[in-house]
């Protein structure tokens, strides 16, 4: 068989599966890390697909078929599919990588602020937004992405890396505010506390603000400790940072032994 066939019996394939798991194209692009315009490719057959697509593919179908089957629990079956999706954690380190790489940043702190307006058709205004930390409204080929000028600088920088994580990762949607990024109220989803587009934009900020990079070559990083307050601030403002969101951040990449050797390093820790 010639090997467009092959592509459009796959597309027609992936199509039927996805229709019958009751998806959208962007259901499916999400959960398999690609665009929806890619998505929409390989259902015409118009785009060849490597084999871990394959099976990612394969892998999402399988999933939502099983949702069907089973049934939902009481939420919407668009919530549960969300539900079964993982993080890209290993897709997110890379495109920080590349952001850093592409904008020459070597030392902290990352300057967040210019990255985002570098960044061709997106704009930032600060704003009294109330209960809302930060947005981002899609408009024809603008983006604008809105954060409150009345929180601190550290909070303001984070909304801001929050608020691109969402334009770099999440399609589709022309409005999007958040009140909390721990947790959010906007939707179905995110009230479970299993949103993964806030997981994945809150991963996005952490390691943009404070790149694995940089703190595994950090010499105060080799023997900070959790209960050392002075020593986390003195850190977190290197970085411009809050205390907190710092701790966290290394509590994730290396985890912690005893107060005594302080941050223990383990590649093996999922950040």
């Amino acid at each position: 068989m010639p090997i467009r066939a092959v592509y459009r019996e796959f597309g027609r394939r992936v199509r039927l599966g996805r229709s019958e798991s009751r998806l959208t194209q962007d259901m499916l692009a999400h959960q398999i890390g690609l665009s929806r315009t890619s998505v929409t490719n390989i259902e015409r057959g118009r785009q060849a697909v490597l084999l871990h697509q394959v099976y990612d593919i394969a892998r999402a179908l399988d999933r939502c078929a099983e949702i069907s089957r089973r049934g939902t629990g009481g939420i919407s079956e668009r919530a549960a599919t969300m539900s079964l999706a993982r993080p890209r954690y290993l897709r997110i380190e890379r495109l920080v990588d590349g952001l850093l790489d592409k904008h020459h940043v070597e030392e902290p702190p990352v300057p967040v602020e210019a990255i985002v307006r570098q960044t061709e058709g997106v704009s930032v205004r600060y704003s009294d937004l109330k209960g809302i930390s930060g947005l981002v409204v899609r408009k024809g080929g603008a983006i604008v992405i809105g954060v409150n000028r009345t929180h601190s600088p550290v909070r303001r920088r984070f909304t801001l890396a929050h608020e691109f994580a969402h334009i770099l990762l999440h399609e589709g949607k022309e409005l999007r505010f958040d009140e909390d990024f721990r947790f959010n109220l906007r939707s179905e989803i995110s009230s479970t506390g299993t949103d993964i587009e806030e997981i994945e934009a809150n991963f996005f900020a952490a390691s943009l603000l404070m790149p694995r990079r940089f703190l595994d070559t950090d010499h105060r990083t080799l023997t900070i400790e959790i209960e050392d307050a002075k020593a986390v601030q003195e850190l977190a403002r290197a970085y411009t940072v809050s205390a907190q969101a710092m701790s966290v951040r290394l509590l994730n990449l290396y985890g912690r032994r005893s107060s005594a050797a302080g941050w223990q390093r383990s590649l093996s820790t999922e950040a």
